[in-house]
């Protein structure tokens, strides 16, 4: 069903039995496939608060990504989202321009500069996924993960973009998710997580550490910088215009009732990096 060469199993759910189909899931699960417009329309936009998504996929983004906007619902989404959307604003997105003209004209002289001994063929599928990162980067979180002047790799972008290919293979397993997460403390279970003898398992457990390390690392310097004001914000990369900057700097000034604890926030760090569920759960 979720295999990336799986279209041609859901051509002939389509033209078999029509745009909504009964099937059955993993363990005996009842499951609806559907890809009828108004139908998706309903659960995706129009009444999007009714359709839930499942207790293991909050649990499994709690897991990964920290308490933010894909690991919450209900009134605690709610408040997290009241906070967020001024963010997204028409203005504030406008403001990010800049940053995104500078990626470009940098990935333009990248490409001029290999190129400079004469026509040759290039990688473009590589330029252009290492740019999308460099803009998601400076615009949400305000760090530069790649300077697109030199061969250059980053802990954080790299965990980032190996974390859905090496913990997909795993999807079934998130339907137990909800049961270990009662067994025990988070303590016990980072133990029993660490002598599980499955090599993709700690794959996944080394790139969340680095996320949460460098989500850490990039929370910090950005509260350091807005206590300093905003002359040190103008010195990060997103110059107090990313995202994050202005998350923070609206959380500082929210009553207490709409104010986010630290971990909440830090929660949005790595949930930025997730635009198509992200931007479902924001609107």
């Amino acid at each position: 069903m979720f295999e990336r060469r799986a279209w041609e199993f859901h051509r002939e759910l389509g033209e078999k039995y029509g745009p909504v189909v009964k099937i059955r899931g993993p363990f005996g699960d009842t499951q609806l496939f559907t890809f009828d417009p108004l139908a998706v329309h309903h659960i995706l936009v129009k009444d999007q608060h009714i359709f839930e998504e499942t207790s293991e996929f909050f649990v499994a983004n709690r897991l990964v990504l920290g308490i933010g906007l894909l690991s919450t619902n209900g009134e605690h989404h709610r408040r997290q989202r009241k906070l967020l959307n001024p963010a997204f604003s028409t203005n504030n997105l406008r403001d990010m321009l800049p940053l995104f003209y500078r990626v470009a004209y940098s990935l333009r002289q990248a490409i001029a500069s290999s190129l400079r001994d004469g026509p040759q063929e290039i990688d473009a599928m590589s330029w252009f996924s290492r740019t999308s990162l460099e803009l998601v980067g400076q615009g949400t979180i305000g760090h530069s993960f790649d300077p697109l002047v030199e061969e250059k790799s980053d802990p954080y972008g790299e965990a980032m973009k190996s974390l859905i290919p090496t913990a997909w293979p795993m999807f079934i397993f998130q339907m137990l998710l909800p049961v270990l997460d009662k067994i025990g403390s988070p303590k016990l279970l980072r133990r029993l997580l660490e002598v599980t003898p499955y090599p993709r398992l700690q794959r996944v457990r080394e790139i969340v550490d680095v996320m949460d390390c460098k989500s850490q690392e990039i929370f910090q310097e950005k509260k350091l910088a807005l206590e300093r004001g905003d002359e040190a914000l103008m010195q990060q990369v997103g110059e107090g215009k990313d995202i994050m900057s202005r998350l923070l700097r609206a959380n500082m000034t929210a009553s207490e009732e709409d104010k986010l604890p630290d971990h909440e926030l830090l929660g949005q760090i790595s949930t930025f990096f997730l635009p198509e569920r992200t931007r479902r759960r924001l609107y």
